[in-house]
């Protein structure tokens, strides 16, 4: 059994089979996931709970990931990691930067990939 600390990732999409496939990919190194629809939902989640890293699109109905960003820059009380996981953003990875977004995922993304960077980047 592995004694590391269980870490949690918040995944933001209103694409429900996207936050599915996050759980899963997630679940395959035991790490728990929370979920959310918009960028509204992802800061309420936060207000009441701790997360590790946060997976986030850009564009979603309702508040999009901008949102979630510009939260995270500005009025979280602690810094939390974020990379961003979009099929459409036509911003410049220099504006994401500047939101400080550890990792741009290109959607469709692949699992092999995108899990190897979770492990190392939440249990090193």
């Amino acid at each position: 059994m592995n004694d590391r600390p269980r870490k949690t990732v918040l995944v933001v999409d209103d694409e429900q089979y996207l936050t599915g496939i996050w759980q899963e990919i997630l679940k395959m190194i035991d790490t728990d996931c929370v979920t959310a629809d918009s960028g509204d939902s992802a800061i309420s989640v936060l207000k009441d709970r701790d997360v590790d890293l946060i997976i986030t699109d850009l564009r979603m109905r309702g508040s999009d990931g901008f949102v979630l960003l510009r939260y995270l820059k500005n009025e979280a009380p602690t810094k939390i990691p974020a990379a961003v996981c979009s099929g459409f953003y036509n911003v410049s990875s220099e504006e994401l930067m500047s939101h400080d977004v550890v990792r741009v995922i290109s959607k469709p993304f692949d699992v092999r990939e995108e899990l190897d960077f979770l492990k190392a980047f939440l249990y090193g």
